[in-house]
């Protein structure tokens, strides 16, 4: 990995400056990355910096940016992508999809995984769902266990799902709504850069719902574990809640 060369980027200062970073970045990765100093500017070795926004090019192309809040520009390119596995009833649906809007950060794609009839679910979600998340709805029998029907429903979508996966339920997405559980996640992702296989919810008591996971690392883990997920003692779990 590259080192990040804070004097190249257009939203760094000096370091004696009071505000050396418009993002703050080197002072919130400190304690996790080696921060340095070279010509009275930060660097931080070994991360990239995904807020990083480079002098020359801005100097370049400054008829296109000069209107644009570029804080919130570069914010905007770097936010989480992910796609959504969502176990849920029909009976608590309309709360669901009410906590579904309320993410600060939207899904690009939603896997509904329902028992009995889906239909009024697909109804629902074509109503109050905003049109650029897109979706499909999979309804199981009642005695096909959650786990292997996650696994059955995300099979199905592989080639549309996101590099990482949300798998949540009806009473998790409450949860996470309520504490604005994504924006940990994007600070983590983007911000500490730290490996983990996935990051769950520590509030939450189950074995397998509330978890942000690589979905490489779920196909891995699913089919080690015949379809479930659990507290395996082999897999780094960071709380983020």
């Amino acid at each position: 990995m590259s080192n990040t060369i804070c004097e190249k980027c257009f939203f760094a200062q000096h370091t004696s400056n009071s505000n050396p970073c418009s993002f703050n970045i080197p002072n919130l990765v400190k304690d996790i990355h080696n921060v340095t100093e070279k010509n009275n500017y930060f660097v931080i070795n070994n991360y990239t910096c995904r807020y990083g926004f480079s002098k020359n090019i801005y100097q370049e192309n400054i008829d296109k940016f000069s209107d644009i809040n570029m804080m919130e520009y570069v914010k905007q390119q770097n936010i989480v992508k992910y796609s959504l596995a969502l176990i849920t009833s029909n009976t608590t649906f309309k709360t669901t999809i009410e906590n579904l809007n309320s993410l600060s950060i939207k899904p690009q794609y939603i896997t509904i995984i329902c028992y009995g009839n889906g239909y009024d679910i697909h109804e629902t979600l074509q109503q109050k769902l905003p049109e650029f998340i897109k979706y499909k709805v999979h309804s199981f029998l009642e005695n096909i266990p959650s786990p292997n029907a996650l696994h059955v429903a995300l099979e199905t979508n592989k080639s549309k799902i996101e590099n990482l996966l949300w798998i949540l339920d009806d009473d998790s997405i409450a949860y996470v709504c309520k504490n604005d559980s994504i924006q940990n996640i994007n600070y983590m992702i983007n911000v500490e850069q730290k490996p983990a296989h996935y990051y769950k919810c520590n509030k939450i008591d189950s074995n397998f719902n509330g978890i942000f996971i690589n979905a490489d690392n779920y196909w891995a883990l699913s089919k080690m574990q015949d379809y479930t997920i659990e507290n395996n003692q082999n897999t780094l779990v960071i709380d983020y809640d």
